[in-house]
């Protein structure tokens, strides 16, 4: 079971980007207000993609650092063990 978990992590891009593509291209027949979806979609992603890079900035995961407990930046708002 482990094995396959590591696998999907590594394959987490594009098991997530098919699903985002497909859903960029199948609006041919709504009929909601475009004016309106396409900018408040687009903020939600862009506040989305802001927490990420915040929270990745003080958890340092990816500089190959010791493991230590966040306590700054988003970490400081919520209480995980």
């Amino acid at each position: 079971m482990g094995t396959l978990l590591r696998h999907i992590y590594h394959l987490r891009g594009p098991l997530v980007s098919m699903p985002v593509v497909f859903a960029m291209f199948c609006f041919q027949w709504e009929t909601e207000e475009d004016w309106l979806i396409w900018p408040l979609g687009g903020l939600l992603v862009a506040l989305g993609v802001g927490m990420r890079v915040w929270a990745q900035q003080h958890i340092r995961f990816r500089l190959r650092m010791g493991r230590h407990l966040a306590t700054t930046g988003p970490y400081a708002l919520v209480r995980n063990p």
